[in-house]
């Protein structure tokens, strides 16, 4: 059976979502994380960027 037509038979067998929205506490988490992340790699390219260059 092509995987389309199992994609297909699995999605019309699934049971709808409750709701798509997203509470507070899960805009709360999802801002946080995403916070965190982007800090993070600021902060590994202002590293990298920044450190002068070693000489042996």
């Amino acid at each position: 059976m092509p995987l389309l037509a199992l994609l297909t038979i699995a999605l019309q067998d699934a049971p709808a979502p409750a709701s798509t929205a997203l509470r507070v506490d899960g805009w709360v988490f999802m801002i946080l994380s995403v916070s965190f992340v982007t800090l993070l790699v600021g902060w590994c390219f202002y590293k990298v960027l920044t450190t002068p260059e070693q000489k042996s």
